[in-house]
């Protein structure tokens, strides 16, 4: 009875080695270990404001170079022709440099936001400049003219505040970039199959 029990047990432990062969192979018998991942992709933010305030600086000496050219005799008026073209470059300088930015950086709806905020940022200040304008009676001669000076310096300073915000507050895009990857250490068992030969190997990343 005891040669036919120790028999059964001797065919189990020939099973289950057999079957351990075939699920693991005949090199190793555990799994290999899982593989180390990767650094995942971090999402950082630049600033490409001061590729605006460049074209902003441009376009203002443009225009003011225009006007020094006009000698004050009024742009558009019996002036040069060279005269008008740089005042006219300023100006489209202004409104649609910045814009033109955003969209090369891939940001179209930023880059209407930014046209309409250069726009409305002068309209807006020569409104309130002649509004604080202290005009004479209406039949004064000077009365035609009442106004303009004020809404020359509202506009101007809407225009800076309208540069100010788009660099500082609209000149930003993400980009992703790879971190740097972080020194990792683990461990992997492995045991032949005939259960005579174990080793103890050590994976990592640096």
């Amino acid at each position: 009875m005891k040669q036919f029990l120790v028999g059964c047990l001797g065919f189990g432990l020939c099973l289950l080695a057999s079957s351990a062969d075939a699920q693991y192979g005949e090199d190793t018998a555990v799994r290999p270990p899982p593989q180390l991942r990767d650094s995942p992709a971090q999402s950082v933010r630049q600033w490409y404001g001061w590729q605006m305030l460049a074209s902003d600086v441009a376009s203002v000496a443009l225009f003011a170079g225009g006007a020094a050219y006009a000698n004050g005799q009024g742009v558009y008026e019996r002036t040069p022709p060279l005269a008008n073209v740089m005042v006219t470059a300023g100006i489209a300088g202004y409104a649609l440099g910045a814009p033109a930015l955003h969209f090369v950086h891939e940001r179209p709806f930023v880059a209407v936001g930014s046209l309409g905020l250069r726009l409305a940022g002068p309209a807006l200040g020569g409104l309130l400049g002649v509004a604080f304008a202290e005009c004479p009676a209406p039949e004064a001669t000077e009365y035609g003219s009442c106004g303009m000076t004020q809404m020359a310096m509202g506009a101007s300073v809407g225009a800076l505040a309208a540069i100010i915000l788009d660099a500082t507050l609209l000149g930003w895009s993400s980009a992703k970039v790879e971190a740097p990857a972080t020194p990792r250490l683990g461990f992997a068992p492995v045991i032949s199959n005939d259960g005579k030969r174990g080793e103890l190997r050590v994976l990592g990343t640096f």
